[in-house]
């Protein structure tokens, strides 16, 4: 049975200007919501019962009150840990008669949104921008340097604060990129990809190891701009074709994201300014190519999914990888976690929601089709029990997860068939819950 944390192993202090709330303002706390994401500001929202109103007694309204809040869970090293501003404050007088008062808090993107400016750089590039803005605001920064900034004739920042115009230069980069500050680091990054999975969630696979509440996906598409210089265009047709895609763009079309890993923070390398400098180039010399761009729509499964609050759930961060079974033959597999949230409540306990995503997906329900030299090689003789391991260093997922490169730690080690299936080209391998394609494995 999963050990479950509830309220009574929950540890959290809450601190405004410095200082720790004390007993008797700690027992007015109704519920605590911390969420933590990969887009946007990290935030805190805290309902207090209140009927006297006695918060409204300190000091909290005035200018950029700084606050923390530090969960911890017994017998646990992990600790979630926010910083940041309150940024408004909402005394609610409902018709129970029972008022009470809703603090939301930002981490310290709150600084970064108070104001809205108006400002036009010249041949310029975006992360050129993006480093003056840092600097303004004393941000170390993290960026991509093998990552092509195109010099444009003109930026405009039109009457959006900073926060919102940082993210809108990500938006419009040639790949996906996030614009995240964490702590006093301001990450200007491309948006994360899977990896080795750190977790399991488990939904209707074993009442030992079943974690997941309820999860709840919905499909949505979103369109980029795909440089053909690196898109997987099939050179005769003009058409996608995933065979024709390289490492990136086969992770670019099937997940949606760049492939990059790294054990740094956002796969990148720290600012240094000096040798920047140095090495600075002009771009519109560099690559002569011509670039022609396409619109590319990619279909989004996102899902908040409801789990057991275990330590072991309670250690995710976001940008992290899970493996998520029971879901059937096309949802099952690898999900990136884009976000979470833990809420304390004084009635309901300790509660944990992720919200997973997988890009790419129902792009196709069958697996990809591959050049006939390498589909010669395919065999069906496989069924339930069989041990297999892979023959191919280029081997990808299938299904739920086409295309994603299966890790090396995969690759390196044999499994047990739990199911072929019906079409004849999949194999389904029972310990990682994952599909592959037969005609990159053999049997031991």
């Amino acid at each position: 049975m999963n050990d479950v944390m509830d309220i009574s192993t929950t540890y959290w202090d809450l601190s405004f200007n410095g200082e720790s709330i004390p007993f008797d303002r700690k027992q007015m706390i109704l519920s605590i919501e911390l969420t933590e994401t990969v887009k946007g500001a990290d935030s805190v929202t805290i309902k207090i019962d209140d009927p006297n109103m006695e918060f409204i007694q300190d000091d909290i309204y005035l200018k950029d009150v700084p606050m923390s809040l530090d969960i911890m869970f017994q017998g646990s090293a992990e600790k979630h840990c926010f910083y940041g501003y309150i940024s408004e404050i909402n005394p609610v007088f409902p018709d129970d008669g029972n008022p009470y008062i809703e603090l939301y808090c930002l981490d310290k993107t709150h600084l970064m949104q108070r104001v809205k400016n108006t400002q036009t750089w010249n041949k310029v590039r975006s992360i050129d921008v993006i480093k003056e803005k840092c600097n303004g605001y004393g941000w170390k920064l993290v960026y991509p340097e093998d990552y092509e900034y195109i010099q444009q004739d003109s930026i405009t920042q039109s009457g959006q604060t900073d926060i919102e115009f940082m993210e809108g230069l990500a938006n419009d980069e040639r790949e996906l990129f996030v614009a995240k500050l964490i702590g006093d680091t301001f990450f200007y990054v491309r948006l994360g990809l899977l990896a080795e999975p750190s977790s399991n969630l488990y939904y209707r696979v074993d009442a030992l190891k079943n974690n997941v509440l309820k999860f709840s996906p919905s499909i949505d598409k979103e369109t980029r701009k795909i440089d053909t210089r690196y898109a997987d265009i099939n050179p005769s047709t003009q058409d996608t074709d995933s065979f024709f895609a390289n490492e990136k763009t086969v992770a670019l079309q099937t997940q949606g994201y760049p492939v990059q890993v790294s054990s740094v923070g956002y796969g990148s390398v720290p600012y240094d300014d000096t040798e920047a400098q140095k090495n600075k180039k002009d771009n519109t010399d560099t690559d002569k190519t011509e670039r022609t761009y396409r619109e590319q729509e990619y279909n989004t499964l996102r899902g908040d999914c409801d789990v057991l609050p275990t330590p072991e759930l309670l250690a995710l961060t976001y940008m992290q990888t899970i493996n998520f079974s029971g879901l059937g033959k096309y949802l099952s597999g690898l999900y990136y976690v884009e976000g979470i949230k833990l809420t304390i409540d004084s009635s309901n306990g300790l509660s944990e929601t992720l919200t997973l995503i997988k890009t790419g997906f129902g792009k196709t329900m069958k697996p990809a089709e591959l050049s006939d030299e390498v589909s010669s090689n395919s065999s069906t003789d496989y069924s339930k029990g069989d041990t297999i391991r892979f023959i191919s260093d280029t081997a990808t997922y299938a299904h739920a997860s086409e295309g994603v490169k299966v890790p090396n730690w995969v690759r390196a080690e044999t499994w047990k068939v739990g199911s072929v299936d019906t079409d004849g080209k999949c194999l389904l391998l029972t310990d990682i819950e994952s599909w592959v394609h037969m005609n990159e494995v053999e049997k031991v």
